[in-house]
Order: structure tokens, then C-alpha cells, then sequence
């Protein structure tokens, strides 16, 4: 009687061994679960913040398209925009396009008219 005690502790000792190890395995494999849904809703997150600001671009474009439109259905509006575009003009009127003036060379010194052989006599005072 005394064998069969010891054996169902052993037993019993054995079984909550069983459990804890299974009930472990079980929170490893929740956490991995948990961070792998962490991952995701940062990932979620990320596209959300991206989605808005793609959004508030688009929407700021679709009102200057507006205003933009509202200013062509006037007469006024398209006739400037022709201007603008076709350098156009009616008739009796001229156009006028305005050209930079080339870049000047500041560094340069202005020719100063002598040769070089004035240049030398200058040297020494001929």
C-alpha cells in the first residue's frame, strides 16, 4: 500500500508537470497571437494616418479645381485664360513679349586700348 501511494504522487507530480508545461505553451502561443495583432493595428494605424492626408491633398485639390472652373465659366475668366496660354490677341490689340536682357561678365576688366608694347613702356614709365 505504501508503493502505490508513492507512485500516485509520483503520478499526480507528473500530471501537474503535464498541465503547467501545456498551460505555458498556451500563453506563448496568446502572446505571439497578441503581438501579432499589435503589429497589424500599428500597421492599420500607419495606413489610416497616410489615407487622411492622401485625402485632405485631394481635397484641396478638388476646391482649387472648383474655383478654378468657376472662373472659366465666366467670359472674362476664358478670355484670359486664352491670353495666357496661346499668347493671342484681338484684334486692333498687339502683343508684347519681353525678353531678358542677356547676363553682363562683371569680373571681366573693360580693354583698356593699348598694346603691349604700350602696356611695357607704361611699366617703366616711357
Amino acid at each position: 500500500m505504501a508503493l502505490k501511494g508513492r507512485f500516485e504522487k509520483v503520478f499526480i507530480r507528473i500530471g501537474m508537470w503535464i498541465v503547467i508545461l501545456i498551460l505555458g505553451a498556451g500563453v506563448v502561443f496568446m502572446g505571439i497571437a497578441v503581438w501579432d495583432v499589435r503589429e497589424k493595428e500599428l500597421s492599420a494605424r500607419q495606413d489610416k494616418l497616410q489615407a487622411e492626408s492622401q485625402f485632405n491633398a485631394l481635397n484641396e485639390r478638388y476646391e482649387a479645381l472648383l474655383a478654378s472652373t468657376e472662373r472659366l465659366e465666366t467670359e472674362r475668366g476664358v478670355e484670359e485664360e486664352l491670353r495666357e496660354r496661346f499668347l493671342v490677341a484681338k484684334k486692333g490689340e498687339e502683343v508684347i513679349i519681353l525678353v531678358d536682357a542677356p547676363p553682363s561678365n562683371v569680373d571681366t576688366p573693360p580693354p583698356s586700348g593699348k598694346s603691349i608694347l604700350g602696356t611695357i613702356k607704361g611699366w617703366f614709365g616711357f
